[in-house]
Protein backbone atom coordinates (compact mmCIF):
# COMPACT_ATOMS: atom_id res chain seq x y z
CA UNK A 1 0.00 0.00 0.00
CA UNK A 2 2.28 2.42 0.84
CA UNK A 3 4.86 1.51 -2.36
CA UNK A 4 2.31 1.95 -4.70
CA UNK A 5 0.26 4.77 -3.07
CA UNK A 6 -3.46 2.47 -3.37
CA UNK A 7 -5.94 0.96 -0.59
CA UNK A 8 -6.14 -2.63 -0.79
CA UNK A 9 -9.65 -3.99 -1.82
CA UNK A 10 -11.31 -6.63 -0.87
CA UNK A 11 -14.96 -8.31 -0.99
CA UNK A 12 -17.01 -10.03 1.39
CA UNK A 13 -19.68 -11.25 -1.23
CA UNK A 14 -19.34 -11.56 -4.84
CA UNK A 15 -16.24 -10.34 -6.27
CA UNK A 16 -17.42 -11.19 -10.10
CA UNK A 17 -16.83 -8.88 -13.19
CA UNK A 18 -19.66 -5.92 -13.61
CA UNK A 19 -21.80 -6.78 -16.25
CA UNK A 20 -21.43 -3.58 -18.26
CA UNK A 21 -17.24 -4.87 -18.82
CA UNK A 22 -18.10 -8.24 -19.67
CA UNK A 23 -17.16 -9.58 -23.40
CA UNK A 24 -19.85 -12.33 -22.70
CA UNK A 25 -24.07 -11.81 -23.07
CA UNK A 26 -25.33 -11.49 -19.37
CA UNK A 27 -28.74 -11.42 -18.18
CA UNK A 28 -30.05 -8.70 -17.09
CA UNK A 29 -30.22 -9.09 -13.65
CA UNK A 30 -26.73 -8.82 -13.77
CA UNK A 31 -26.64 -5.65 -14.59
CA UNK A 32 -28.24 -4.73 -10.75
CA UNK A 33 -26.28 -4.85 -7.55
CA UNK A 34 -27.79 -4.88 -4.12
CA UNK A 35 -26.76 -2.89 -1.26
CA UNK A 36 -27.81 -4.23 1.91
CA UNK A 37 -26.58 -5.39 5.63
CA UNK A 38 -25.34 -9.34 5.15
CA UNK A 39 -25.18 -9.56 8.61
CA UNK A 40 -27.08 -8.21 11.31
CA UNK A 41 -26.52 -8.49 14.99
CA UNK A 42 -28.22 -9.94 16.84
CA UNK A 43 -28.98 -12.01 13.98
CA UNK A 44 -32.80 -12.26 12.82
CA UNK A 45 -35.07 -14.41 14.77
CA UNK A 46 -38.37 -15.92 12.50
CA UNK A 47 -39.73 -17.15 15.60
CA UNK A 48 -39.59 -14.51 18.36
CA UNK A 49 -40.06 -11.83 15.36
CA UNK A 50 -42.42 -13.02 13.17
CA UNK A 51 -44.06 -9.92 11.60
CA UNK A 52 -40.21 -8.71 10.67
CA UNK A 53 -39.79 -11.39 8.53
CA UNK A 54 -43.25 -12.62 7.35
CA UNK A 55 -42.82 -13.45 3.40
CA UNK A 56 -46.33 -13.19 2.75
CA UNK A 57 -48.26 -11.15 0.42
CA UNK A 58 -51.59 -10.11 -1.10
CA UNK A 59 -52.51 -9.62 -4.36
CA UNK A 60 -56.08 -7.68 -6.02
CA UNK A 61 -56.75 -4.13 -6.09
CA UNK A 62 -54.99 -2.03 -3.92
CA UNK A 63 -57.88 0.71 -2.26
CA UNK A 64 -57.26 4.21 -0.60
CA UNK A 65 -55.61 3.25 2.29
CA UNK A 66 -57.66 6.11 4.24
CA UNK A 67 -61.03 4.43 3.53
CA UNK A 68 -61.74 1.96 5.93
CA UNK A 69 -64.12 -0.38 3.49
CA UNK A 70 -64.74 -4.26 3.82
CA UNK A 71 -63.45 -3.87 0.06
CA UNK A 72 -60.06 -3.53 1.60
CA UNK A 73 -59.92 -6.58 2.88
CA UNK A 74 -60.83 -8.47 -0.41
CA UNK A 75 -57.39 -9.59 -1.47
CA UNK A 76 -55.62 -12.95 -2.18
CA UNK A 77 -53.08 -13.67 0.62
CA UNK A 78 -50.37 -15.88 -0.04
CA UNK A 79 -47.75 -17.21 2.09
CA UNK A 80 -44.66 -17.27 0.38
CA UNK A 81 -43.23 -14.77 -2.88
CA UNK A 82 -42.48 -17.98 -5.01
CA UNK A 83 -44.89 -20.42 -5.59
CA UNK A 84 -45.42 -23.68 -7.08
CA UNK A 85 -46.86 -24.53 -10.55
CA UNK A 86 -50.08 -26.18 -8.65
CA UNK A 87 -50.43 -23.14 -6.62
CA UNK A 88 -50.08 -20.67 -9.90
CA UNK A 89 -52.90 -23.01 -11.73
CA UNK A 90 -55.13 -21.86 -8.81
CA UNK A 91 -54.57 -19.04 -9.14
CA UNK A 92 -54.71 -18.95 -12.98
CA UNK A 93 -57.78 -20.44 -12.93
CA UNK A 94 -59.70 -18.53 -9.97
CA UNK A 95 -63.54 -18.86 -9.75
CA UNK A 96 -63.73 -16.01 -7.51
CA UNK A 97 -66.49 -12.80 -7.80
CA UNK A 98 -63.62 -10.57 -6.26
CA UNK A 99 -60.68 -11.90 -8.24
CA UNK A 100 -60.38 -12.36 -12.01
CA UNK A 101 -56.84 -13.35 -13.54
CA UNK A 102 -55.50 -13.54 -16.93
CA UNK A 103 -52.00 -14.46 -18.99
CA UNK A 104 -50.04 -12.39 -20.54
CA UNK A 105 -47.18 -13.75 -22.88
CA UNK A 106 -44.07 -11.84 -22.73
CA UNK A 107 -42.51 -13.65 -25.92
CA UNK A 108 -41.69 -12.17 -29.07
CA UNK A 109 -40.69 -13.52 -32.63
CA UNK A 110 -36.59 -13.92 -32.93
CA UNK A 111 -36.87 -13.22 -36.92
CA UNK A 112 -37.87 -9.64 -36.14
CA UNK A 113 -35.64 -8.60 -33.54
CA UNK A 114 -35.14 -5.60 -31.28
CA UNK A 115 -38.58 -4.08 -33.19
CA UNK A 116 -40.29 -7.26 -31.96
CA UNK A 117 -39.00 -6.90 -28.20
CA UNK A 118 -40.38 -3.44 -28.44
CA UNK A 119 -43.66 -4.24 -29.96
CA UNK A 120 -44.17 -7.37 -27.39
CA UNK A 121 -43.81 -4.38 -24.63
CA UNK A 122 -46.14 -2.11 -26.18
CA UNK A 123 -48.71 -5.21 -26.27
CA UNK A 124 -48.24 -6.59 -23.17
CA UNK A 125 -49.40 -2.99 -22.29
CA UNK A 126 -52.09 -2.64 -23.91
CA UNK A 127 -53.22 -6.60 -23.30
CA UNK A 128 -53.05 -5.41 -19.51
CA UNK A 129 -55.19 -2.45 -19.87
CA UNK A 130 -57.86 -4.70 -22.32
CA UNK A 131 -57.67 -7.09 -19.25
CA UNK A 132 -58.42 -4.54 -16.89
CA UNK A 133 -61.70 -3.30 -18.68
CA UNK A 134 -62.60 -6.64 -18.39
CA UNK A 135 -62.40 -7.08 -15.01
CA UNK A 136 -59.31 -8.73 -14.25
CA UNK A 137 -57.31 -8.01 -10.96
CA UNK A 138 -54.36 -10.19 -11.20
CA UNK A 139 -52.25 -9.66 -14.26
CA UNK A 140 -49.74 -13.46 -14.94
CA UNK A 141 -46.50 -12.44 -17.41
CA UNK A 142 -45.87 -15.55 -18.86
CA UNK A 143 -42.86 -16.85 -21.03
CA UNK A 144 -44.17 -19.95 -21.24
CA UNK A 145 -44.01 -21.95 -24.62
CA UNK A 146 -40.49 -20.44 -25.72
CA UNK A 147 -39.52 -22.19 -28.94
CA UNK A 148 -37.09 -21.61 -31.86
CA UNK A 149 -39.45 -19.21 -33.57
CA UNK A 150 -40.49 -17.04 -30.12
CA UNK A 151 -38.24 -15.93 -27.43
CA UNK A 152 -38.81 -15.04 -24.18
CA UNK A 153 -37.97 -11.61 -23.35
CA UNK A 154 -35.98 -10.79 -20.08
CA UNK A 155 -39.17 -11.20 -17.06
CA UNK A 156 -37.46 -8.14 -15.34
CA UNK A 157 -38.16 -5.86 -18.41
CA UNK A 158 -41.55 -7.22 -19.07
CA UNK A 159 -42.41 -6.51 -15.15
CA UNK A 160 -41.01 -3.33 -15.08
CA UNK A 161 -42.08 -2.54 -18.30
CA UNK A 162 -45.77 -3.04 -16.91
CA UNK A 163 -45.66 -1.48 -13.64
CA UNK A 164 -44.01 1.63 -14.81
CA UNK A 165 -46.63 2.48 -17.79
CA UNK A 166 -49.42 1.29 -15.85
CA UNK A 167 -48.28 3.77 -13.06
CA UNK A 168 -48.53 6.89 -16.05
CA UNK A 169 -52.22 5.06 -16.89
CA UNK A 170 -53.24 5.78 -13.02
CA UNK A 171 -53.97 2.11 -12.98
CA UNK A 172 -51.01 0.27 -11.27
CA UNK A 173 -53.53 0.00 -7.96
CA UNK A 174 -55.73 -1.55 -9.88
CA UNK A 175 -54.16 -5.11 -10.17
CA UNK A 176 -51.49 -7.45 -9.00
CA UNK A 177 -48.45 -9.11 -11.07
CA UNK A 178 -47.89 -12.65 -11.10
CA UNK A 179 -44.70 -14.07 -12.88
CA UNK A 180 -44.57 -17.59 -14.64
CA UNK A 181 -40.90 -17.88 -16.10
CA UNK A 182 -37.84 -20.38 -15.79
CA UNK A 183 -35.43 -17.59 -16.44
CA UNK A 184 -34.81 -16.16 -12.33
CA UNK A 185 -33.26 -18.45 -10.82
CA UNK A 186 -31.13 -17.23 -7.70
CA UNK A 187 -32.30 -15.05 -4.69
CA UNK A 188 -30.78 -11.98 -6.25
CA UNK A 189 -32.88 -12.60 -9.44
CA UNK A 190 -36.00 -13.17 -7.08
CA UNK A 191 -35.13 -9.60 -5.24
CA UNK A 192 -34.53 -7.53 -8.30
CA UNK A 193 -38.46 -8.98 -9.34
CA UNK A 194 -39.63 -8.42 -6.23
CA UNK A 195 -38.38 -4.69 -6.05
Amino acid sequence: MSVQGKEAIGSMGTDTPLAVLSDRPQLLYNYFKQLFAQVTNPPLDGIREEIVTDTSLSIGNDRNIFDITPEQAKKLRIQNPVISNEDLDKIKYIEHADFKSTSISTLYPVEKGLNALETTLENIVKDTLKALEQGANIIILSDRGTNSEMAPMPMLLACAHLHNALKNHSRRSDFGIIIESAEPREPHHFALLFG
